[in-house]
């Protein structure tokens, strides 16, 4: 995973560059056009799940998160759209769902009932916005545009 960098602001008439490391986006958008937090751009078209981020690709441990999208054909167009967004950090379990209230849970199996993760659900214009305190947040239009925007942090994780 890579980050973009700021680096360069307009100082009169000279750029100055900086090596300030900014959050990273990847982006769904459109007929399921994909751009990866490097700045790679994707088309994946069909119904299907798709896992878009995680923060641990090794099968010997478990990662922090995990975000996945089930994508369906949405109206009479034949367009397909992101119905349902799929969030696991750590033990809890965050579903947003297109026309329905967003949904917490434990992970089945989970040990106790209590939540590991910090989080905070809002509605902001057309986006819902899913922040979590690891450094991650959600932002969906319930449609055809989702992003993901990791803290500097993560970078060079895997």
């Amino acid at each position: 995973m890579f980050f973009r960098y700021d680096f360069s602001s307009c100082q009169g008439t000279q750029w100055s560059c900086t090596n300030h490391v900014c959050p990273g986006t990847c982006s769904v958008y459109g007929e399921l056009n994909y751009i990866t937090f490097d700045g790679r751009r994707f088309t994946f078209s069909g119904a299907c799940e798709y896992l878009l981020a995680q923060d641990s690709c090794n099968a010997t441990s478990t990662g922090t998160f995990q975000i996945q999208a089930q994508n369906v054909p949405c109206g009479s167009s034949g367009l397909t759209c992101t119905k349902k967004v799929t969030i696991t950090i750590n033990n809890t379990l965050i579903v947003l769902e297109r026309e329905k209230t967003p949904v917490v849970s434990s992970l089945p199996g989970a040990a106790g009932s209590s939540f590991t993760a910090g989080f905070q659900i809002s509605e902001r214009h057309f986006f819902t916005v899913l922040e979590i305190d690891i450094g991650l947040t959600v932002t969906w239009d319930r449609g055809t545009r989702l992003y993901i925007t990791l803290d500097p942090k993560f970078k060079g994780q895997w």
